[in-house]
């Protein structure tokens, strides 16, 4: 999974830091991931990461589903995209996943994708990751905005992106987000009204402006 090896390389450049004795060899293997995912994660036609390789070196599966846990390879301190690579995903990002309500779990054009969470628990459920918007994402998307733009919220997005979710303030339980809400547009609220990890993220983000 993209995340993982995004993970994985902030790990190597933090034992990097950590480990004065054994920083040559941490800061090798850290290069050594980056260069190898730079070059196989990369989707050019989609300008966008690969969500999940199989680790079969002779019969390299790859799911190229456009997805938000790409970002988490975007948000860390330590990214293990490249930048030129980084704007790219992130423009893509903003354009299929990024709703008003946080981010689509998949892109609306992928196979696959369910754009309203609804119906039976059964229906609810094949939804949750195939195309259903989750607002707590929003705090990662923000944090790979800011790092590819040097810590500056170009042109005022992540701001008008925060104020989207004023709207859904006055929706259900007052001064709540809720867990998610449908991909698809005219979107509300569903699942738990109140969501401590929507909520929380959001209330992160804002403090980074306060």
């Amino acid at each position: 999974p993209v995340e993982i090896q995004g993970l994985w390389y902030n790990a190597l450049k933090v034992m990097e830091a950590l480990v004065p004795e054994e920083k040559a060899e941490y800061a090798r293997l850290a290069e050594k991931v980056k260069s190898s995912f730079n070059k196989l994660y990369y989707i050019e036609r989609k300008a966008s990461l690969a969500d999940c390789m199989g680790n079969d070196p002779f019969n390299r599966t790859v799911d190229d589903s456009i997805r938000p846990n790409q970002l988490f390879a975007l948000s860390m301190p330590f990214s293990v995209v490249d930048d030129d690579v980084a704007e790219k995903v992130l423009h893509t990002a903003r354009e299929k996943l990024l709703t008003g309500y946080g981010l689509r779990s998949l892109a609306p054009d992928e196979k696959g994708y369910i754009g309203d969470y609804e119906g039976n628990l059964l229906s609810r459920d094949k939804a949750y990751h195939m195309g259903t918007t989750w607002p707590f994402l929003f705090g990662t998307y923000a944090d790979a905005y800011l790092r590819v733009y040097k810590g500056k919220d170009k042109d005022g997005h992540i701001l008008g992106c925060l104020k989207e979710f004023y709207k859904q303030m006055d929706e259900g339980c007052i001064n709540g987000i809720a867990e998610v809400s449908d991909g698809n547009a005219p979107a509300e609220g569903k699942g738990c009204y109140t969501q401590a990890w929507s909520v929380g993220e959001v209330l992160r983000i804002v403090s980074l402006f306060v």
